[in-house]
């Protein structure tokens, strides 16, 4: 299936790439290793980049910018998208600006309708007994972070722990309609949305979106979440669909020339507990 998978991608124009961190096994090793496999042949030779050859290793997000360079995407690296199954990779790969999934299956959506199969439902059942779990889960989630002189002050130690273009697009904006709030205004925010429905929802929310991934709150869940929503926004919704969208799900979505990082999202409560103690599934 994986061949059929990558031969469907050749067709479609798709440029593949392969990124590995080959440590002391020997480069040529490797490619014979690949081509006996009859996988050499799909993937472009500007975009095989192996640790050994470069000096860099996955551990960073070097080797991952120096493959979009490769592609010409250097100023949008959200146009590529990185697939591997090591939750660490992938955050490292995000961080690079990259898009990041799973399995090569999410590829699937860019392929034209007469080259993609009918998706298969053998993994509804567990799909449907993973809803049924998270919906018996009733944790509140993060406490909520309504001490405004508190909330400023992790507000700028998180941004440091993202990648400039989020510190740029989303912390930095956030802070200053914090500050310009000022105390007395964010607390009648508060007090004036007691459901949190509604501006002070809102700003709490966005305020989720920064300390969760800065924090490292529940880091494979959250990881988890940003790949389903990302899945959500760029493979299943219409343009109009995504404009409506807006108001619903916290994002930080920046444009980089014709691509866009990664997106930026928040989770509580059962999603997330249990996206915590169980893999996603893929159907």
């Amino acid at each position: 299936m994986f061949i059929a998978i990558l031969e469907k991608l050749a067709s479609a124009k798709f440029r593949l790439g392969v990124i590995s961190n080959t440590g002391s096994v020997a480069l040529p090793t490797i490619r014979k290793a690949l081509d006996a496999a009859n996988l050499l042949v799909f993937f472009d030779k500007d975009l095989i980049v192996f640790s050994g050859e470069v000096g860099l290793d996955k551990s960073k997000p070097a080797i991952f910018q120096l493959a979009a360079q490769r592609t010409g995407a250097t100023a949008a690296p959200g146009s590529c998208l990185y697939v591997g199954d090591d939750p660490d990779e992938r955050r490292t790969a995000r961080t690079a600006g990259l898009r990041t999934a799973t399995s090569i299956l999410r590829l699937n959506k860019g392929l034209p309708a007469s080259l993609t199969d009918v998706p298969h439902l053998s993994n509804l059942a567990a799909c449907v007994e993973d809803a049924r779990i998270a919906a018996l889960d009733s944790s509140p989630g993060p406490a909520e972070p309504n001490n405004y002189h508190q909330l400023l002050g992790r507000l700028e130690a998180a941004k440091s722990k993202l990648p400039p273009a989020y510190r740029v697009g989303f912390p930095d904006p956030l802070l200053g309609v914090l500050r310009d709030l000022g105390e007395q205004q964010f607390n009648q925010l508060l007090a004036s949305d007691p459901q949190r429905e509604r501006g002070a929802g809102l700003l709490l929310d966005m305020s989720h979106a920064v300390l969760q991934n800065g924090e490292g709150f529940e880091p494979v869940a959250t990881d988890s979440f940003e790949e389903l929503v990302s899945d959500l926004y760029d493979g299943f919704l219409s343009a109009e669909d995504r404009g409506e969208s807006a108001s619903r799900i916290t994002r930080c979505s920046l444009r980089w020339a014709n691509g866009a990082i990664p997106i930026l999202a928040r989770t509580h409560g059962p999603l997330m507990r249990h996206l915590h103690s169980t893999p996603p599934r893929v159907s």
